[in-house]
């Protein structure tokens, strides 16, 4: 998209570096793999080549993202669909990562999710959790681009609906054969929620060391017997604070120049 929204929900994915199972303990450097980028779409027998290793980029994931534009509706695409099912089946890690626009700045609201699109998306009866519906690739509304992707998408298709799963939680479904339309993916939104109370906290202390810096600066009138720029004492760990967030250089030695910063309370 022109804004990128979606590089950038990306980049501050792997900023955080967020593993569920690990936190707090752990951090990680994630590395991603994008379809479109991975595979040369102009060149038929290159793309065909590389339609045929999606299993095997598939199956070295260890998550998969699944994600939820405001703009943009990419649950009828039908590479959307079939890369989802192959996840399911492929991938050796069960964590399908829900995000979308609002990641990691505001807390979910499962029941808004749902109520938007509720042909993608349904909660779990038993925990409440937010659930991905699989549907067919091949039909149910699904759109193709290229006329030439069917032949490959419906062999696709048939691929992950008899092949013995791989993905743990398909495994602990007892699901053998993917059935579209009923099946459907546990998503992960542990991510979500994690990253988006380390963003807040992070904003509460950014907001807090500027009302700091703030309270230490005397906001003077027009009259006549305020002090000047050089009367007003900055302590030395706010002076340092503040150089630090306006990337001043600080001597090592010897005098230094106060920062000068205007704030109104």
């Amino acid at each position: 998209t022109p804004d990128h929204k979606k590089a950038a929900r990306l980049a501050a994915y792997g900023d955080h570096g967020t593993c569920p199972i690990f936190e707090p303990h752990h951090k990680f450097d994630y590395y991603f793999w994008i379809d479109f980028a991975g595979i040369n779409q102009f060149d038929i027998r290159e793309k065909q080549l590389g339609v045929c290793k999606l299993p095997a980029y598939i199956s070295a994931t260890t998550e998969i993202i699944m994600y939820n534009s405001s703009t943009v509706d990419y649950e009828p695409r039908a590479w959307t669909r079939v890369e989802r099912a192959l996840g399911f089946t492929f991938t050796a890690s069960p964590l399908f990562v829900y995000m979308d626009d609002n990641y990691p700045n505001e807390h979910l609201d499962l029941d808004q999710i749902i109520s938007s699109n509720p042909r993608c998306f349904a909660k779990d009866p038993v925990t409440g959790a937010l659930m991905l519906i699989m549907r067919d690739p091949c039909a149910d509304g699904a759109c193709v681009t290229d006329p030439r992707d069917k032949k490959l998408l419906f062999e696709l298709s048939r691929i992950v609906q008899k092949a013995a799963p791989l993905n743990p939680q398909r495994i602990a479904s007892g699901m053998k054969e993917l059935d579209f339309g009923s099946a459907s993916i546990l998503l992960d939104t542990e991510h979500y929620s994690i990253d988006c109370e380390a963003t807040m906290h992070r904003m509460s202390s950014q907001r807090s060391t500027l009302a700091s810096v703030t309270r230490t600066t005397t906001v003077c009138s027009s009259d006549s017997t305020a002090p000047s720029d050089s009367d007003i004492k900055y302590p030395e760990e706010v002076f340092l604070e503040v150089s630090a967030k306006n990337k001043l250089d600080v001597p090592e030695t010897g005098h230094q120049e106060k920062p000068r910063i205007k704030m109104s309370l």
